[in-house]
């Protein structure tokens, strides 16, 4: 399982594709780096937020996608699991602490989606 993530926004895009660091399942660290794509397929609120995230996602999973909430630090402190065919995910972050972390997404190994997050208890 992966413990570190670093992340590289050169573009300030709202979404992104391409993924470094992920083909060794053992891996301990991953690395992403932005390019020009950028993701209107996803809705995430409200942001910021005191408690409840919501994602709504239009997106065709081919199959479940991560979840990942990353704190600044480069540490996830949350991961959960994308439904192929729900289309929407609530997340609890009420037990976070107030800060910026990074919301990413990947599905098959892929990077679809990455966004701030502000947290505000």
């Amino acid at each position: 399982m992966i413990e570190h993530v670093s992340y590289n926004d050169d573009n300030l895009c709202a979404g992104y594709q391409g993924l470094e660091g992920l083909r060794n399942q053992n891996a301990k660290s991953l690395s992403l780096k932005a390019n020009d794509f950028r993701s209107h397929l996803f809705n995430v609120f409200p942001n910021p937020t005191k408690g409840q995230l919501t994602i709504q996602y239009e997106y065709d999973l081919s199959s479940i996608a991560t979840i990942h909430l990353v704190d600044m630090y480069g540490k996830i402190v949350l991961q959960d699991l994308l439904e192929p065919s729900i289309g929407q995910k609530v997340l609890a972050l009420d037990r976070l602490p107030s800060g910026i972390y990074q919301l990413v997404i990947n599905s098959d190994e892929r990077l679809i989606h990455t966004e701030r997050i502000v947290v505000i208890q």
